[in-house]
């Protein structure tokens, strides 16, 4: 018999040396046994990926707590992520998924999604009233209003607007003092409102923004929307443009001339947010997606929202900015995704 890699010649050996050669069948079971291997890492792998709670399929990872509940807004101090949940607390990540209560006790109220967090201040409509959360002392300013519905903070200031009457008041954070209140913003139910550095900007359903001086509440521009609502509004940082969503869209406004800019062609809008340097627009929508455009009309990123049965209770209801990465809430899961072109936390 030749040797070990050589073939069987007739003759060359005895019949009990002439069995078939082995290695042929053994080649065979062993690529079936990697194909079978293969398969069990892939469906490993898939089935990390689809209920490990902190890996989502959109490139972002996900941040969820049992104690969360629903979340209502986020937002970034410091580089650390903020995050509120429906029942007032506000949580904080200090570190990759570790996160802690930052307010220390719920207030026991389950508070409508129109919610903002500026410096100390939370602003939380209610129901009933308006509530400001000072995030340092963890103390709450209850401030009465016929059925607060929306709420803004800037600096020491705070604004409300009210579910069953037109209007909007401005307060002290310090103290809940009013400060000057507009009848003329017509809420309709579904206000929002905004702050962005001296100004505020209030949308509802009549079809036009109000942009009133903050401090003052003197109207200095109305402008208009198409259609008979306006779902979301946003001012830069440094309060140079201003987004607001109709029916049709996202608008863009540049403060300084008040002309407008390339249109965002974005439907069933439920959040906006620039970038830190105004360079980008995150445009959050009802079915929990999110969006990334510049500001001369292209769509730079999409997240879309991993669950295939998305709820009206799915919609986008938070949306911050941290130098090259993106955070936004979703009912009670808060995604962070890295920014494409920029180098992430």
């Amino acid at each position: 018999m030749a040797g070990g890699q050589g073939t069987i010649e007739p003759g060359d050996a005895s019949p009990e040396d002439s069995e078939p050669e082995p290695q042929p069948r053994a080649s065979r079971l062993w690529c079936l046994a990697f194909v079978l291997l293969a398969l069990c890492l892939g469906g490993g792998l898939w089935l990390f990926q689809t209920l490990n709670p902190t890996h989502a399929q959109n490139g972002s990872r996900v941040l969820k707590h049992e104690d969360f509940g629903d979340v209502v807004n986020v937002r970034f101090s410091e580089g650390e992520l903020q995050v509120i949940a429906a029942d007032g607390r506000v949580w904080l990540e200090r570190e990759p998924g570790v996160l802690g209560p930052l307010s220390s006790l719920p207030l026991g109220d389950q508070y409508f999604p129109q919610t903002s967090i500026s410096g100390d201040y939370v602003a939380l409509p209610a129901g009933l009233e308006l509530h400001v959360l000072d995030t340092i002392t963890n103390r709450i300013l209850k401030i009465p209003g016929a059925g607060a519905s929306a709420g803004a903070s800037q600096g020491d200031l705070v604004a409300g607007s009210w579910h069953w009457q037109d209007g909007v008041s401005v307060f002290s954070a310090k103290d809940g003092v009013e400060l000057w209140e507009d009848k003329r913003a017509r809420g309709g139910g579904s206000p929002v409102l905004a702050f962005g550095g001296p100004l505020l900007a209030v949308g509802g359903k009549d079809s036009q923004v109000l942009v009133y001086e903050a401090k003052t509440g003197e109207v200095v521009r109305s402008l208009s929307c198409r259609g008979k609502a306006v779902y979301a509004l946003a001012f830069s940082r440094d309060g140079s443009q201003l987004a607001f969503a109709d029916p049709l869209g996202v608008l863009l406004w540049s403060v300084r001339d008040w002309k407008p800019a390339p249109e965002v062609p974005c439907p069933n809008v439920t959040r906006l947010a620039f970038s830190e340097d105004g360079a980008r627009l995150a445009v959050g929508d009802s079915s929990g997606k999110l969006e990334i455009w510049d500001l001369a009309g292209a769509r730079l990123q999409v997240f879309e929202h991993d669950d295939s049965a998305a709820l009206p209770a799915d919609s986008v209801r938070g949306i911050a900015f941290d130098g090259g990465r993106v955070a936004w809430s979703v009912r009670d899961q808060v995604y962070v995704a890295n920014l494409e072109g920029s180098e992430g936390h």
